[in-house]
């Protein structure tokens, strides 16, 4: 592995704290004399060591902003609505005692949208949120079957 250098230029925030005492922080970190860039990563007590991590651009960093801003409004409307149904739960419950309950249905994330959003549009190119991996097929071909035996 290539030898590397950073430099913590400003320490933004933490967000959390593991067991064994390592933080996740959010932090504007030099990596190797470069320009500085905005880094996610868990850290070791005293910085002395870094676990995996992501490191964003001032670009990249207001895109991810308005993405989490966009996913934290609907969340919070989806608790607003949540805590809505809860509340006329009783009521149904006394009055409709045999129906099924007509919670409201969950919105599909909006589609992501990223500035180069034109690499990711292409037909053969599955849809992240819609898409679901599709298993290999197993290979029988020299399996043995013991109802032969």
């Amino acid at each position: 592995m290539a030898d590397f250098s950073y430099e913590i230029k400003m320490e933004l925030g933490g967000m959390s704290e593991n067991k064994k005492g390592w933080t996740k922080e959010f932090n504007l970190v030099s990596w190797s004399g470069r320009s500085p860039k905005y880094d996610i990563r868990d850290w070791a007590p005293e910085h002395t060591q870094m676990g995996k991590g992501i490191t964003l651009t001032e670009e990249e960093l207001r895109q991810l902003g308005e993405l989490i801003s966009r996913e934290i409004r609907r969340l919070d409307s989806e608790d607003s609505v949540n805590a809505a149904s809860e509340a006329e739960a009783p009521k149904k419950e006394k009055t409709q005692a045999a129906s099924v309950s007509k919670a409201p249905m969950k919105e599909k994330p909006e589609k992501m949208q990223t500035a180069s959003a034109s690499k990711y549009t292409a037909s053969n190119k599955p849809d992240p949120i819609i898409s679901e991996p599709q298993k290999p097929e197993p290979d029988i071909s020299g399996a043995v079957n013991f109802d032969d035996m």
